[in-house]
């Protein structure tokens, strides 16, 4: 039912508003009303295209174009019953007509009927006008079935038919993802291209997919076509500056970005932020400074903001500024763990242990913490003497983490720490036989309990 979008429908819908607004009564014939109705689904304002509906049947009820027109607004304000009224009423008139087996389609579809809606979709198939949106409704309806290869097989008819249409390419470019089809995207977005070379949505798209077979020189490739031919996306900037960042080109990633906020004025904290980390990776404190705090200027709740600035100030030698801006990184996102285990390593820095404790404390608690930070507060404890608390939150790292063998290099100095020595070279000798690259650990953090012969894989213990 849908119209040209190239008619004007302005002196229509102006004259349909100004109805409603002013409560006067305006004739309009059947066409009219499909036309309004047509108008608001197109815009997605379906509740103005319920109340068209509603005002349409009172004084056509016996048009079917018209009442399915209806039906379809009806179905799209969410009053499914209602459509299906319009449908059991029309059904014994209009049940082979293809535009009654559209409507019964969406119907379906709204109702979670998806394998009886595609069966609608196909029957209208071959007498359908616009075969473009059945297209596009046959590859939604076998997503929704888990049929991502026959929903892909739509959406290109669909997006070969109208290169233009954004939305469809986006869908396409999702359900690729979604079915993890890096190769089909590539051919699909390259013959889209040939068809159509100055399609930015293509060029785009093909770089994306490009990025994620790593295919990082023809992915660049991509994306500067996507800037020539529009220059205003900024997606194409950030996944420019990702792949970049992928090369640890980090002045690159710091050109594109600047070059991005030269075209657009962005009042949004992201560009900024990555500035900072990418002069931060760079060793530039102050452009990393700078960027950070422009960053958590356009949005004070930004824990990672706050985090970079305490993190370029820490590695400065900056500790109490350091601590400052991780303490408001906390205050924005009180969850954010990166913020509490700097926040902890500062602290104990300035020698506030028993803050670095509770913050350590809340990483061990914090539901994405993983071996190293249960390793930190073993270390922690050993180093405050806290020998018996180190020693069973190493045996809790075991039962967590059975992968991560580290752990029994400290137990083995644990084990030494508390004189027990059998038990140090058990562990010992379980170290070495499951993670011999890792003997270091030994010979870095307990040099005052043995010594390591890392070239033969042996200790000799120094504690009584």
């Amino acid at each position: 039912m849908f119209l040209n979008p190239k008619e004007d429908r302005s002196d229509l819908i102006a004259r349909f508003e100004s109805m409603l607004k002013e409560g006067s009564a305006v004739f309009f014939d059947s066409s009219a009303w499909e036309d309004i109705i047509d108008y608001y689904l197109r815009n997605l304002q379906y509740e103005k295209a319920g109340i068209a509906a509603s005002m349409a049947l009172n004084t056509y009820s016996t048009s079917s174009s018209l009442s399915l027109a209806c039906a379809e607004a009806f179905i799209y304000d969410g009053n499914a019953e209602r459509a299906r009224q319009i449908l059991d009423s029309l059904a014994p008139l209009c049940a082979g007509d293809a535009d009654y087996l559209v409507t019964q389609g969406l119907y379906l579809s709204y109702t979670k009927q998806s394998k009886q809606a595609i069966e609608c979709y196909l029957a209208a198939y071959p007498e359908y006008d616009d075969c473009l949106r059945l297209d596009i409704l046959l590859g939604e309806e076998y997503a929704t079935t888990g049929n991502l290869s026959l929903a892909a097989k739509y959406l290109q008819r669909a997006v070969l038919a109208n290169p233009s249409d954004a939305d469809t390419i986006a869908r396409l470019a999702e359900i690729y993802s979604f079915g993890q089809d890096d190769v089909q995207a590539v051919r699909f977005f390259n013959r889209l291209i040939d068809a159509d070379p100055y399609n930015a949505d293509a060029w785009h798209n093909l770089g994306i997919f490009l990025s994620k077979q790593e295919k990082w020189d023809e992915a660049l490739r991509a994306y500067q076509y996507t800037l020539l031919l529009d220059p205003q996306r900024a997606m194409a900037y950030y996944d420019m500056a990702d792949v970049y960042e992928q090369r640890e080109q980090y002045d690159l990633v710091a050109r594109t970005l600047l070059e991005l906020l030269s075209v657009r004025h962005l009042e949004d904290p992201y560009p900024y932020l990555r500035l900072g980390e990418c002069y931060q990776a760079m060793d530039d404190f102050d452009r990393a400074c700078e960027y950070f705090l422009k960053a958590v200027h356009y949005d004070p709740q930004l824990s990672r903001g706050w985090y970079g600035l305490a993190a370029v100030h820490f590695d400065a030698g900056y500790k109490k500024q350091a601590l400052d801006y991780i303490r408001q990184g906390m205050a924005a996102d009180r969850y954010d763990i990166d913020c509490l285990r700097l926040a902890w390593e500062i602290e104990e820095s300035l020698e506030r242990y028993d803050d670095a404790l509770t913050h350590l404390q809340e990483v061990i608690d914090h539901p994405e913490s993983n071996a190293e930070d249960y390793l930190d507060l073993a270390y922690f404890l050993y180093q405050r003497g806290r020998l018996k608390e180190s020693l069973d939150t190493l045996k809790t790292t075991r039962t967590l983490f059975p992968e991560a063998h580290e752990v029994f290099y400290h137990l083995c100095a644990l084990y030494c720490a508390l004189g027990q020595r059998e038990r140090c070279l058990e562990m010992f000798e379980r170290a070495v036989r499951l993670a011999p690259e890792m003997i270091g650990v030994l010979r870095d953090n307990y040099p005052d309990l043995m010594q390591v012969d890392e070239t033969n894989k042996k200790i000799y213990l120094t504690q009584k």
